[in-house]
């Protein structure tokens, strides 16, 4: 696959999606060379890592994890929804904060909030207890959907604000995902052009008898009798 399918996003694909509505400047390197942008969550918490999946057909799949708590399941109201038939319409819960008293460390938790076909967590079954979660935790959700959890360190990676960035136009205004900018619609092809319709010469003088008198200013006017035109 070269190709990786971000919901919401394809729309080749019948995927139920995450419901966020922008683009958000933060990238997932889907196929080398050409990132594909992540849609942004509409609560505006920050983006600290990603589910990823090939359940779906072994076509890869993401959707970003933020700080705070993300639903997950079957439902379409869902932060993340995972459209697969073993998958609940509330099927779980991850919660992710950053410990201001451990470096801004990331801590994750998850847990099942009344699943029918539950979670395994590294091949172990979960309870309804929340269970701590790490980096690289492979979590498969109902019967199918097998995600491995990717949760982004800066510190760790060097990831940092660069001083010398200068924003391209790009860059500084990212697209709103599905808006289409307006466009004249065009004539289709082999239907014949609208015909052009001659221009109406309208007598200025219509209305008025041989008897009128057109006062145009200081006075003056139009003799209109005789049916010749005088300037008095």
């Amino acid at each position: 696959m070269d190709e990786t399918y971000v919901p919401g996003l394809n729309k080749s694909q019948a995927q139920q999606s995450v419901p966020y509505g922008q683009v958000d400047p933060t990238v997932l390197a889907g196929n080398l060379g050409a990132p594909i942008p992540a849609p942004a969550p509409a609560s505006g918490a920050p983006v600290v890592g990603f589910l990823y999946s090939l359940s779906r057909n072994g076509e890869p799949e993401y959707w970003p994890l933020t700080v705070g708590q993300n639903t997950i399941g079957n439902g379409s109201t869902m932060d993340i929804c995972l459209g697969e038939a073993s998958v609940s319409n509330h099927h779980a819960n991850i919660n992710i904060k950053r410990m201001k008293t451990k470096g801004n460390a990331l801590v994750a938790s998850i847990q099942d909030v009344g699943s029918k076909n539950g979670i395994m967590l590294n091949d172990e079954e979960l309870d309804y207890d929340l269970t701590p979660i790490k980096n690289e935790d492979i979590v498969t959700f109902g019967n199918n959907y097998k995600c491995v959890i990717m949760l982004i360190d800066p510190v760790k990676y060097g990831l940092s604000e660069s001083a010398e960035f200068i924003a391209t136009a790009k860059s500084a205004t990212p697209v709103s995902a599905g808006v289409v900018p307006p466009t004249i619609p065009s004539i289709p092809a082999g239907m014949p052009a609208m015909p052009q319709m001659p221009p109406v010469n309208k007598d200025p003088f219509s209305g008025f008898n041989d008897n009128n008198t057109l006062n145009v200013s200081g006075g003056g006017g139009f003799d209109l009798g005789g049916g010749k035109t005088q300037i008095l």
